[in-house]
C-alpha cells in the first residue's frame, strides 16, 4: 500500500502520525473527508468536535483515521463516521442540556422544566464565543467527544477481530449487496493479487449494525 499512497511512510512511523485532515475528493471540500486522532493507548478520547453530524445515509462521506497506541502493538483503523455517529451531535446536545436541567432544577414543574429545553438552542450555545467587555480574555466552549466502549474500535472484548500491528479499513453495510459491491470496489482500487493477501471480515456494532474490515498486517 505504500507504493499506492505517499504518506503511508510517515503514517506507520511509531513515532509520528498524520496530524491534518485529507481531503479525498479535489472538486468539492464538502465530500469526503478523514479526521485523524492519535491515541496513546487503546482509549479514544481526542475526537474534539469532530463527532458526525449527519445522517447515516447522508451524502457526505467522513473517515476517522485512528491509531491505539504508538509503539509496539499498533492499531491502525480507517473508520466510516457511522461507526461513531449512531445519533445526530444536535440530538446528543439535547438530550445532554435536557439531563443537566432534570438533575439540577428539581424545584420546578415538569412544564417548565420542558419550557426551559425548548427555549435554549444548547448546541449553539456551546458553539459560541463568550465575550465581556472588561476582560481580556474570552470564553469558547470545546465539546469533546469520548468514545464508550461498545464504539471503541480498538476494544478487544468488543471487537477481537481487530489485531495488534493492523492496518483497517472498515466500512458499513446494509445488505449482501452492499458488502459485495465494498469488496468489487477494493479489488478495483488494489487489484486481485492484493485483495487475496487480505483478511476480509464482519464485525456487528452494538448499535449500528453490520461493518466489513479489510485487514492488512504493519
Amino acid at each position: 500500500m505504500k507504493s499506492l499512497y505517499s504518506f503511508w511512510a510517515e503514517l506507520f512511523d511509531k513515532r509520528s502520525f498524520l496530524k491534518q485532515g485529507l481531503n479525498l475528493n479535489e472538486l468539492d471540500c464538502d465530500k469526503e473527508m478523514i479526521f485523524v486522532s492519535d491515541n496513546e493507548d487503546y482509549q479514544i478520547t481526542s475526537l474534539v468536535s469532530t463527532v458526525p453530524i449527519e445522517p447515516i445515509y447522508a451524502e457526505k462521506d467522513r473517515y476517522f483515521l485512528v491509531r491505539g497506541r504508538r509503539d509496539g502493538f499498533q492499531k491502525v483503523c480507517l473508520v466510516h463516521e457511522s461507526f461513531f455517529g449512531t445519533v445526530s451531535a444536535e440530538y446528543l446536545s439535547s438530550e445532554m442540556f435536557s439531563q443537566i436541567v432534570d438533575e439540577n432544577l428539581t424545584d420546578i414543574d415538569k412544564e417548565e422544566k420542558e419550557l426551559i429545553k425548548n427555549a435554549v438552542p444548547f448546541q449553539k450555545v456551546l458553539s459560541r464565543v463568550g465575550k465581556l467587555e472588561k476582560s481580556s480574555v474570552t470564553l469558547k466552549y470545546q465539546v469533546e467527544i469520548e468514545v464508550k466502549p461498545q464504539s471503541n474500535i480498538f476494544d478487544p472484548f468488543y471487537y477481537p477481530e481487530i489485531l495488534d500491528d493492523t492496518l483497517n479499513l472498515i466500512c458499513p453495510f446494509h445488505s449482501g449487496d452492499e458488502k459485495e459491491e465494498l469488496i468489487e470496489r477494493m479489488d478495483a482500487v488494489v487489484g486481485a493479487k492484493r485483495l487475496g493477501e487480505l483478511k476480509i471480515l464482519q464485525i456487528k456494532h452494538p448499535f449500528n449494525g453490520w461493518f466489513l474490515v479489510f485487514q492488512a498486517g504493519l
